[in-house]
């Protein structure tokens, strides 16, 4: 499995945009938040960055973003770590994670895998997800 590249941002203010523009689409969002984003290096072309979000939801429930970009390939802006942490008030938990790099044991800890329930040691293999798929994921399941 691979993770996702987005063919069509060549650059990363497009998809610092993009990222922020899904955000704001979403009506349990909050109107004013803070997208964090730091240039890791640069080498030629290719760069890569970290974006960050802390986001208190219309229901007070938490998403914590973390992603890791690579840009500049002629491939377009892919995904190369990411974390999509998402804590309610009743105590229900969900964690999607994609390593940077596989572990030693990929049936304990998959590089896409899903934590869930009182602890982060359990590793559930998942498919690889993106910022687009937890929102949509968060709206069907907590505000539909």
């Amino acid at each position: 499995m691979n993770s996702k590249t987005y063919k069509r941002f060549k650059h990363f203010p497009d998809y610092h945009n993009f990222v922020n523009s899904l955000l704001h689409s979403y009506e349990f969002v909050p109107v004013w938040f803070l997208l964090e984003c730091k240039r890791q290096w640069k080498r030629g072309v290719l760069e890569m960055y970290t974006i960050s979000a802390n986001l208190t939801l219309s229901d007070n429930s938490v998403l914590l973003i973390n992603e890791i970009v690579g840009c500049g390939s002629t491939e377009g802006t892919r995904l190369i770590a990411y974390s999509y942490s998402y804590r309610r008030l009743d105590g229900f938990w969900f964690r999607y994670e994609m390593d940077e790099r596989p572990k030693s044991d990929p049936v304990k800890y998959p590089q896409f895998h899903l934590h869930t329930g009182t602890d982060d040691k359990h590793h559930f293999l998942s498919r690889p997800v993106d910022i687009e798929t937890v929102m949509e994921i968060i709206k069907k399941n907590f505000f539909e």
